[in-house]
């Protein structure tokens, strides 16, 4: 499943959800409470990904 990051815009706190794509369409919607504060001001940030690939040569791919 995908980790998303997100920042309250009370308090500064930055935290992680891990939640499947159809549960991210719904965040958009309604934000994701502020671990902290709880307050729902809170905004996604952009962040990078990683992936993992199968062990072998990498001119494979």
């Amino acid at each position: 499943m995908p980790v998303y990051e997100y920042e309250c815009a009370a308090c500064g706190h930055r935290f992680e959800l891990v939640v499947g794509f159809a549960e991210h369409d719904r965040l958009h919607d309604q934000r994701p409470p502020c671990p902290e504060c709880s307050s729902h001001e809170t905004h996604q940030l952009i962040s990078s990904f990683h992936c993992k690939v199968a062990s072998g040569d990498a001119s494979d791919y």
